[in-house]
């Protein structure tokens, strides 16, 4: 970096140091008419708001995280508006933001944050504008939203997600009015939404109660929610009819989320929606049997999901333009008829699962950009093309089972260096599969198709290989000894091919195996000792465990 550059860096970072989240009002004269200069004007925090983090920091058991290490008064920074997670304002010390977040520490979810009871004190922090707890396990009384939230009449933006709330209780229906984000969701929260609870937040913009327990109807008052930009309560138990009403004044919305509850919208045929949504996702939704054609007016949409929606309609003609800006887009389990585009290469898509519907025709040549396809329990036929995809593909899943999809595997096919889940079952593929430019493979499913030819040697290449599935095929030749080293192994089934000679000793090293169907071959000679008490398979697995011989 030159001298220039560095300096420029140093004043950006002090100046983003010293911004606040929200602006300000000032009442009087302005600073420089005072004679003070904006340093002069720098405050700390004031006792009594410090005496009210450090009460709740007093009610913290346990801070894995050290969220909390800096708050000392006592051999620390005397100043709270230092402490982490904390902003004042430079005019008059009041603390104005206090944001402190958890994590997650593995692909189960498990939260890694704050422990313990909000303490009331905060209530003492009247001007606090922004706060946000999420992914911590605080409690309030009995395990309810703290009501004295509600009395914290300065607040913008509230963020209580990942926390194990029960109950929403009247907390938000003498919430503040300056409100203007909202986001509870992924907690426990029963029950229903307080009516007349939304209509005094004139100003909300974001709106968030995903994943919860609520239950009830979805009040129209939301309808009135004029700036409201984000709208999702998916993942709930509500129920009842979404009207016109629901949506009358929401001009600025761009994303809804309403998916997996018990609803159903019920508009006029030539309604117009007051909005332009960008993220549409009506999952699980009662809606059809015929495409709404209130939707075919949202052009702007980016992210689009229909997926179990009830439609047992043919795609309308002008589908595929209308939706031509979707990069992300699932309307499976459908009883959807009609055929992909040819223009299909030219899209942006990045994401395409139209499995369990009544497509027809050929696959045409894929989006360049696209990394999911999954076109699974179609009417699908003919040939692959030989240009699938461009050679410069990110391609990750690929899953074309269940169809009526025949010929050789094209080499483009060979070319997705990025692909972990190939699914062909089902089809009526011919010919081998020597696709060595494929090395990052972890599921393969080929069964119940026409290949023929040795072992797929590319696998050797493979090392994060989980689901081998070869079964019902014309494969012959003899058992590669690598096999036994692919430890991560979970699934194998090779049977009813024409695979020969003696089983290889060393497929007792893989430790974690839970399925394992060798019936129906031509392998001779004796069965691996110990082969049968794998450690994962005398943990008890779901799978049956099958070691079929002739």
């Amino acid at each position: 970096m030159n001298p220039t550059s560095k300096l420029l860096f140093t004043l950006l970072s002090l100046l983003a140091a010293t911004t606040t989240t929200f602006p300000l009002a000032t009442h009087g004269a302005a600073p420089a008419e005072l004679g003070f200069s904006a340093t002069d004007m720098v405050v700390g925090c004031l006792p009594r708001e410090q005496d009210a983090l450090l009460a709740f920091k007093r009610g913290i058991k346990s801070d894995p995280l050290g969220l909390l290490t800096s708050w000392r008064p006592d051999g620390g920074d005397h100043d709270c508006c230092r402490w982490r997670g904390i902003s004042c304002s430079n005019l008059t010390g009041h603390v104005i933001k206090l944001q402190l977040n958890g994590a997650y520490v593995d692909e189960r979810q498990e939260t890694l944050g704050l422990a313990g009871e909000i303490s009331p004190q905060l209530h003492n922090l009247d001007r606090i504008e922004h706060l946000d707890l999420d992914i911590n396990l605080l409690q309030g009384p009995s395990g309810r939203i703290p009501k004295f939230l509600g009395s914290m009449k300065s607040l913008r933006y509230l963020s209580l997600s990942n926390i194990p709330f029960t109950e929403l209780l009247e907390m938000l229906s003498h919430g503040s009015k300056k409100l203007r984000q909202l986001k509870m969701a992924m907690n426990d929260i029963s029950g229903t939404l307080p009516v007349g609870m939304l209509q005094q937040f004139a100003d909300l913009d974001i709106l968030d109660f995903r994943n919860n327990n609520l239950t009830g109807h979805v009040s129209t008052e939301i309808g009135m929610l004029t700036s409201l930009t984000y709208m999702d309560l998916s993942h709930n138990n509500l129920s009842g009819v979404i009207t016109e009403e629901h949506f009358a004044s929401l001009k600025r919305l761009t994303y809804m989320d309403l998916s997996y509850n018990s609803l159903r919208i019920a508009v006029d045929p030539g309604w117009i929606a007051p909005f332009r949504l960008q993220h549409a996702c009506f999952a699980s939704f009662q809606m059809g049997p015929q495409f709404p054609s209130w939707l075919q007016g949202q052009v702007d949409i980016t992210y689009f999901d229909i997926s179990i929606f009830c439609i047992t309609d043919k795609l309308p003609d002008r589908f595929w333009t209308t939706f031509s800006k979707v990069k992300y887009l699932d309307f499976s389990n459908n009883g959807i008829s009609g055929a992909l585009p040819t223009n299909m290469e030219n899209m942006p898509m990045e994401y395409l699962q139209l499995g369990s519907n009544q497509i027809s025709g050929q696959i045409p040549p894929l989006p360049r950009n696209i990394t999911l396809l999954d076109v699974s329990n179609n009417s699908l036929q003919g040939p692959l093309p030989s240009e699938l995809i461009v050679p410069q593909n990110h391609m990750e899943v690929l899953i074309l089972s269940s169809n009526k999809l025949s010929g050789r595997i094209p080499r483009s096919l060979c070319r997705m260096q990025y692909l972990n889940t190939l699914d062909l079952a089902n089809n009526i593929f011919r010919g081998d599969f020597p696709c060595f430019g494929l090395k990052n493979v972890e599921v393969l499913l080929l069964s119940n198709n026409h290949f023929s030819g040795t072992f797929p040697a590319f696998l050797e290449r493979c090392t994060q290989l989980l689901v081998i599935d070869l079964s019902r095929n014309n494969f012959s030749g003899k058992l590669p000894m690598w096999i036994g080293d692919k430890e991560k192994l979970l699934f194998l089934r090779l049977s009813y091919n024409a695979f020969s000679g003696f089983i290889p000793a060393n497929f007792t090293n893989l430790k974690n195996l839970c399925h394992l169907d060798l019936a129906s071959n031509n392998l001779s000679g004796n069965i691996p000792w110990g082969l049968s008490n794998l450690e994962a398979m005398k943990k008890g697995s779901s799978i049956v465990v099958q070691i079929y011989i002739p």
